[in-house]
């Protein structure tokens, strides 16, 4: 069976592709969909601010790593399924 990869919501959401982009509300991070302040203040927001943080980004169509996270370990186990089935 495969490995499940957990990530806590409060865990920074980076997926280390770190390049703002402007936008009407100000510069948004293209991998991960924060602001410019959320990434470089991330370390003093409380555990319930940080993953509100990271909720709106994963709503807002961006993939911050809990969501790319989720995706992989959905792909395995539909691996898994499958592979199961076609034994």
């Amino acid at each position: 069976m495969s490995e499940i990869i957990f990530e806590s919501l409060s865990s920074s959401p980076c997926i280390s592709v770190c390049t703002t982009k402007s936008n009407p509300d100000g510069y948004l991070c293209k991998g991960c969909g924060r602001t410019r302040k959320e990434v470089e203040e991330w370390d003093s927001f409380t555990d319930l601010e940080k993953k509100m943080i990271v909720m709106n980004c994963w709503n807002s169509g961006f993939m911050p790593k809990q969501k790319l996270n989720f995706f992989h370990k959905e792909i395995n186990r539909m691996q898994d399924l499958i592979r199961e089935f076609v034994k």
